[in-house]
């Protein structure tokens, strides 16, 4: 074995120990620690997970062994890695099964859904980009980025579909910057991952982006204040656009375009609510103006329908993320209290009525809509963990009916067979967790 012992389990009845390490091998030995046969997971993991060599090399933490036991009847083997992973390895190594598959490292922010198809993908600290599905609820395919990411973003059609991912995060106290961190890069949206364009906007980490409605700009939130706005022609080409907004005084938190994409609303540290022309970049300094423009997404933390989102003596830095459904009459917020809530849309009364859900063992950093309002997907900033809750609505006496537009319906989920009785949150016993992926 070559490297730190990180995990060994001892079967009495059959006086044998199995061991898993940071290089990747598992041993089973004998009541004497001579070894009956080992194997080593990284050639099963690459296949299983269906790593490329280039993704393989820049994840080794993906093969290094965290924990490793037996079950009960000695056949299978059940181990997690450094790289989040659960696998289950028949006895002899030679097949292995996905249990779990999760981001490793530091924080977990970035999150965008697809529009059309029931995918979402998501950006982390571990520097990768994962695609996953919500209907079978695992991971499809996996990037490896050069640089941590805590932001990005699917087009709204054109061909092909793409992926854009803002470079950069809070790396902590003596860690040195990325050279990449503050850049831009968009993906094709397939197994292949093409580079379809590539800058470097600025110089501090970017920490919002969006596609225009029409899928004609891109805008890209940095923590160097600024808006970067890129023009989007056919075939997913981008032409940096010489304006830009620079009208708030700290860096960027969220921005949402018009339903015509001529205008973007966006936060920032400050706690400002500013307005800018998504083509000029000028800011828009009469928000009476803008009173009856209609706003494809709201996912800004600040403004007229959210203000009754905010809890008694709350900070700005609360909440880090709200996200407006496709049906425009409910909202979801995740806070830095590990909960996802949902409100009535417009949220206006002082401290507004709202379900709370529970399952996050640490800050929610994001939560999006599907398409269809029937999910909500939220994320977990140091657990790591990507939540999908299901939406039903309900009438008033408790009957699913999708066609009742009452005023605030509970979440409704599912879990898996070994959990199904167990009730999540203090909003009746039909709040479930339907699923999580460490």
């Amino acid at each position: 074995m070559n490297g730190w012992l990180r995990s060994i389990h001892y079967v009495a009845t059959k006086a044998e120990w199995i061991s898993g390490g940071k290089d990747g091998k598992v041993i089973v030995w004998d009541i004497n620690l001579s070894a009956l046969h080992s194997f080593d997971i990284a050639g099963p993991l690459t296949k299983l997970f269906n790593m490329s060599p280039e993704v393989s090399s820049k994840l080794p933490s993906v093969f290094a062994v965290r924990s490793v036991c037996f079950n009960s009847d000695h056949t299978r083997i059940l181990l997690g890695t450094s790289g989040s992973d659960v696998v289950q390895f028949d006895r002899m190594g030679t097949k292995a099964t996905v249990v779990t598959q999760g981001h490793s490292q530091d924080e977990l922010w970035g999150l965008a859904v697809h529009p059309t198809k029931p995918e979402f993908c998501t950006v982390g600290d571990d520097m990768t980009l994962r695609v996953w599905s919500t209907e079978h609820r695992l991971q499809l395919r996996m990037k490896a980025l050069d640089c941590v990411a805590r932001a990005c973003a699917y087009s709204n059609g054109g061909a092909p579909f793409c992926i854009a991912v803002g470079y950069g995060g809070r790396i902590g106290s003596g860690k040195k910057k990325h050279q990449k961190e503050g850049g831009l890069v968009v993906f094709r949206d397939a197994d292949t991952f093409d580079v379809l364009y590539e800058d470097k906007p600025s110089k501090e980490w970017i920490s919002e982006i969006k596609f225009s409605p029409d899928n004609s700009i891109l805008a890209v939130g940095s923590h160097d204040n600024a808006i970067y706005l890129y023009a989007v022609v056919a075939n997913a080409k981008f032409t940096k656009m010489k304006k830009m907004f620079r009208g708030h005084n700290s860096y960027i938190t969220h921005l949402d375009f018009s339903s015509d994409s001529k205008y973007i609303q966006s936060n920032c540290g400050a706690y400002e609510l500013l307005f800018s022309d998504a083509t000029t970049g000028k800011q828009v300094t009469s928000a009476r103006s803008l009173r009856d423009v209609k706003w494809d997404s709201w996912t800004c933390a600040l403004g007229w329908p959210v203000q009754g989102i905010w809890p008694t003596c709350a900070d700005g830095t609360d909440i880090n993320a709200v996200d407006r459904s496709h049906s425009c009459d409910l909202v979801a917020t995740g806070d830095d209290f590990g909960h996802v809530k949902l409100f009535r849309f417009p949220a206006v009364a002082k401290h507004s009525v709202s379900y709370s859900y529970s399952g996050h063992s640490s800050h929610v950093t994001n939560v999006r809509w599907l398409g269809s309002d029937t999910h909500v997907i939220s994320t977990g900033g140091l657990d790591r963990t990507i939540m999908q809750w299901k939406h039903e609505r309900v009438d008033a006496a408790g009957n699913d009916d999708s066609d009742i537009k009452s005023p605030l319906s509970p979440f409704k989920t599912t879990t898996t067979k070994a959990d199904e009785n167990d009730d999540v949150g203090v909003v009746q016993t039909s709040v479930r967790h339907q699923h999580c992926v460490d």
